[in-house]
């Protein structure tokens, strides 16, 4: 049972409203914080996910950033929309304005992070070969 059940679980019995209302809200209060430090990408339900290939569409808010990181299997990521991006692999690293359509080819190695460097969201499409 998740903590937010267990708390609707508490305070639907009358036990304690106030612990469950304290609970709540300093599980919320941790969960923005984590997010404000570490802005994270915007997931959307996969485009295409079967055993040979896995299409995702990722929105990155002004200022994301990746962490480098390797993936399982080569991928392909195609900008969907205008902006100005750092893309990093191994020791190399880019910053450039990227129109739509432009198109990386990433191994899963080295190690690689995409960045939006810019003040407007920016779109991406990553599709992965299994």
């Amino acid at each position: 049972m998740t903590i937010a059940k267990r708390v609707f679980a508490v305070i639907e019995r009358g036990r304690s409203f106030r612990f469950g209302a304290l609970v709540l809200a300093g599980a919320l209060v941790i969960g923005l914080q984590g997010h404000a430090q570490t802005p994270r990408r915007t997931p959307q339900p996969p485009l295409v996910n079967n055993d040979r290939v896995s299409v995702i569409r990722l929105t990155f808010a002004a200022g994301q950033r990746e962490q480098m990181h390797t993936n399982p299997t080569d991928v392909i990521v195609v900008q969907v929309t205008p902006g100005e991006i750092e893309f990093a692999m191994g020791d190399e690293k880019t910053t450039a304005h990227a129109d739509p359509g432009k198109v990386w080819y990433v191994p899963k190695q080295p190690p690689h992070a995409y960045s939006n460097v810019g003040t407007t969201p920016v779109e991406i499409i990553v599709v992965s070969l299994k």
